[in-house]
């Protein structure tokens, strides 16, 4: 008796072999593509296809898990969806990548002008370069490829937040602070001059009114020049907590955890402006500081009435130069950010202080394990030389660093901090809308000191829970013989991780 071959059978055949016709590599076939010179990620692109040693795929492709690829690859204007491993790099032009559970690619996953999408259970053992905003074209040209770079003109206007609006803000010397801003440019001019306009009007304090005005010009792709002038109320504590977990965690009255005074400064410097790898920024700038008082000022679930003072700023004219050199990196499972950077004054030059303070941090995270992630964070600052004034000091104490201890507790022109966070999902629980909840411990040690001073450092271990925007649990300062916890209750908004 004959057999006859099911058509479900036939049809899975028919879409392997597409399959692997599509992952062959593209013999013969030319690309071309010419970089802007001031673009150092189009660069890149060129010096890999100048190698021409890469498989070309220009159709949508699926990799299953235990395929194994063997590459450089190529992707032209194609969506990738792998499981697979792929054995170097891949680029992926005008495309889009999906990494699937399993999946792994040895080398750099380079995605330009489309979409990156990995699992958390998939690996890239080299540098994850993602610019969705680079627009790309690519078109048929003959027997070969062309990509063409198109330039991403900006609009001439465009407000910030929610037609201009910002998020307002709450704090203890100038109560609510609401925010406008606005940025022109001329595009069609040479450098591409734009001007960027902020206004604050603040509720309450010594002055109802500030902002800042930016002018800056783009000589390339990645370098900016500015000059700027601002009236603003400036903290040394902002790396504690965003401006929204701030406000939230001063309203619902566990403390506001920042050091204010006021300042009028200009500047001018440069930066570049490359999303990742090297960053260095230079600016010399003139300022004029006054101290602030703090204010009562109403918030719920308030304990007492006692208002938390400002420390007192040092009058007069202070001029400085600061730069710093920064370097970031990213992969599939950790990402890490570093900068160092010094700051000068010189009163035999301009200004009527002299002094060199310096700082560097780190920050970063990494999932070895799918779900399982470690944050860290470090910070150190300090007077090198001179003597650095009180707008130059730093704090650390109560929640966002060490919670055993009083808000800000511990002050000087010398800080170091370091805390890691781990933390692991809940298996099986979700909330709608919410996503899954994870426990996490974190070990924060820090301490703040002046000139003449030995550093006291403390210890402190808090044990939670996280889900969605906030984070629960209890505190304890391990060193001391009563371990008597304290509560932690935060808030924060995705990506408002400290900088």
């Amino acid at each position: 008796m004959r057999r006859t071959r099911r058509p479900g059978r036939l049809l899975l055949l028919f879409a392997a072999a597409v399959g692997l016709l599509a992952a062959r590599p593209a013999a013969g076939q030319e690309v071309r593509f010419v970089p802007r010179p001031d673009r150092p990620v189009e660069r890149r692109l060129h010096r890999f296809l100048e190698s021409g040693r890469y498989r070309l795929w220009t159709r949508d492709t699926v990799l299953a898990r235990g395929d194994s690829v063997r590459g450089p690859v190529l992707v032209l204007g194609a969506t990738v969806r792998s499981a697979a491993r792929i054995e170097g790099d891949i680029y992926v032009v005008a495309g889009d990548l999906f990494l699937r559970p399993g999946g792994r690619v040895t080398g750099d996953a380079v995605v330009l002008g489309g979409g990156w999408y990995a699992s958390s259970m998939a690996t890239v053992e080299g540098e994850v370069v993602y610019r969705p905003n680079l627009l790309l074209r690519v078109a048929r040209r003959g027997g070969g490829w062309e990509v063409v770079s198109v330039e991403n003109v900006p609009k001439p206007l465009t407000f910030h937040g929610f037609y201009g609006l910002t998020f307002p803000t709450y704090d203890r010397v100038e109560a609510w602070t609401f925010g406008w801003g606005a940025t022109a440019r001329a595009t069609r001019m040479a450098w591409q001059p734009s001007l960027t306009a902020r206004v604050r009007v603040h509720t309450e304090g010594i002055r109802a009114l500030g902002g800042s005005l930016r002018q800056s010009w783009y000589p390339t792709g990645s370098l900016r020049l500015d000059l700027e002038a601002e009236r603003g109320t400036l903290s040394n504590e902002a790396w504690i907590r965003g401006d929204f977990s701030n406000t939230v965690a001063y309203l619902s009255g566990s403390g506001d955890y920042r050091d204010y005074y006021r300042s009028d400064r200009l500047s001018a410097g440069f930066q570049n402006t490359t999303p990742a790898g090297w960053q260095a920024r230079l600016y010399v700038s003139r300022e004029e500081d006054r101290s602030l008082p703090a204010l009562e000022l109403p918030v719920f679930f308030h304990e007492d009435s006692v208002v938390r003072t400002n420390p007192p700023v040092a009058g007069g004219k202070l001029w400085s130069a600061r730069a710093s050199l920064g370097w970031s990196r990213r992969t599939g499972s950790w990402r890490v950010e570093t900068r160092a950077g010094v700051e000068a004054a010189d009163s035999t030059v301009a200004g009527d202080f002299s002094f060199l303070v310096g700082e560097a941090r780190l920050s970063g995270r990494t999932e070895g394990i799918p779900g399982v992630r470690l944050d860290f964070f470090a910070l150190a600052r300090g007077d090198l030389a001179g003597t650095a004034p009180p707008q130059r000091w730093s704090a650390i104490g109560g929640s966002g660093t060490l919670p055993t201890r009083p808000t800000l507790e511990s002050r000087g022109a010398r800080l170091l901090f370091g805390q890691v966070t781990l933390s692991v999902p809940i298996s099986g629980v979700s909330v709608p809308a919410l996503g899954s909840p994870g426990i996490f411990v974190r070990d924060a040690i820090g301490s703040a000191w002046g000139k003449g001073e030995s550093p006291r450092f403390r210890d402190n271990v808090t044990v939670g829970v996280r889900a969605f925007l906030f984070e629960a649990g209890l505190a304890l300062d391990p060193s001391v013989s009563d371990l008597d916890p304290t509560w932690v209750l935060s808030v924060s908004l995705p990506g408002s991780a400290r900088r």
